[in-house]
């Protein structure tokens, strides 16, 4: 069996409907569950677990942007550290503040800082686990917390469980409105001036849906226009950037990156189809847009299509042995849908053809349809996708 046709077996088995065949006599709080499930399950919207897939597949999901999990070097080294720290724990037996704490972690905590060149270093269960346990922490009743409307959910999550008095977003990227904000809780409570409450302006150097690099420079410069007595902070969400943009992230995998994507806007615009595909509002990438003058190009790339399209483009891509997964409300803002594409240090530009390839006759085929050229109403890939199923629907 090819990958996609597992995929696409997974996917569909996790959308079976569940509530209508409970018993009456099964727990109401699980019917309530499942019933809320098969909401999403009718739309084949559900989230379920996919099956791993091998090299043979084009990655254009995972984070692993410098490749580093397909070296042999790395895994070999591993194995060596490990061999020499036979000794350890197979578990922390405990919280850090309890038991947990040990000195191969501190050494660990000491080399990332040196990296970063940070005071020190707290390593975390995950991305989403450290935005919320930084947030809860320093954040003082009383103080705010200023956020890019775009900021990751794990922010949002932070606010919720943190003190702070304030908790106001400003436009994305926009200093002009950061200064706004920052003007207004000036204004409101003098306490920010003297110093006695704080303000901590949540950010992301670079956005995991948008793709898009922060303006960390002119941001910076306003608060501290504003708070000169630096009452205002920032915290900032490397997840997307740590080790390929900037000083630390040089070196080859950066600049081979920089080139793969380069290549993929050239060979995007120069597509036949594109200019119509875009013209009829379809498919876009803001990213695209004026690429050449931009010093450093995002690894993140969203590929943006018409509310509905996304779901259909990730099958297609699919069926051509690639990973690109769609994205919808509520991931990104109302209105709008996305197919995320990651390139990687190991991607080549035999790859990225073949990405431009699919693409362009996908959009050829939604093209088409919408014009009523052919008799289907949905893409043939999306209607071998509803067959295996057993449906020629699709809401």
């Amino acid at each position: 069996m090819v990958y996609y046709e597992s995929l696409f077996k997974e996917m569909l088995q996790g959308q079976e409907l569940r509530r209508p065949a409970m018993k009456k006599s099964e727990p109401a709080f699980f019917q309530r569950l499942e019933q809320a499930m098969d909401v999403h399950r009718e739309k084949i919207r559900l989230n379920v677990l996919k099956p791993r897939w091998d090299d043979s597949v084009l990655d254009l999901t995972t984070s692993d942007f410098l490749s580093l999990s397909r070296t042999g070097r790395i895994r070999e080294a591993f194995l060596a550290e490990l061999a020499r720290c036979g000794d350890f724990r197979l578990s922390a037996s405990g919280s850090r503040v309890q038991y947990g704490n040990y000195e191969y972690i501190l050494e660990v905590e000491r080399e990332i800082a040196a990296f970063h060149g940070a005071e020190t270093a707290w390593i975390c269960h995950s991305g989403f686990y450290a935005n919320i346990g930084v947030l809860e922490a320093i954040a003082l009743p009383g103080d705010a917390i200023v956020f890019d409307e775009f900021s990751h959910a794990s922010t949002g999550v932070g606010m919720k469980v943190s003190v702070a008095a304030h908790k106001i977003p400003f436009q994305h990227n926009s200093a002009d409105s950061l200064r706004d904000v920052l003007t207004s809780l000036k204004d409101l409570d003098p306490g920010f001036t003297k110093g006695e409450k704080s303000i901590l302006i949540c950010v992301e150097s670079l956005y995991s849906m948008e793709g898009d690099l922060c303006p960390l420079k002119e941001l910076v410069s306003v608060a501290k226009e504003v708070f000169p007595n630096g009452s205002a902070q920032f915290i900032i969400d490397e997840a997307h950037s740590n080790g390929v943009i900037g000083p630390n992230g040089g070196g080859l995998e950066q600049n081979h990156i920089q080139e793969i994507v380069k290549y993929f806007f050239e060979s995007l615009l120069d597509h036949p189809i594109w200019q119509e595909a875009m013209d009829e509002g379809l498919i876009s990438v803001p990213l695209a847009e004026d690429y050449e003058q931009r010093s450093v190009l995002s690894h993140v790339v969203p590929i943006k299509v018409k509310p509905g399209h996304d779901f259909f483009l990730f099958i297609h891509l699919a069926k051509a042995n690639m990973n690109a997964y769609p994205m919808a409300y509520p991931v990104v803002p109302k209105g709008t849908a996305l197919v995320r594409m990651l390139f990687h240090a190991h991607n080549t530009k035999e790859e990225v053809d073949k990405i431009i390839t699919a693409v362009g006759e996908w959009a050829d085929e939604i093209l088409s349809i919408e014009r009523g050229e052919s008799k289907n109403v949905i893409p043939s890939s999306m209607r071998e996708f509803l067959a295996m199923q057993g449906t020629n629907g699709w809401e």
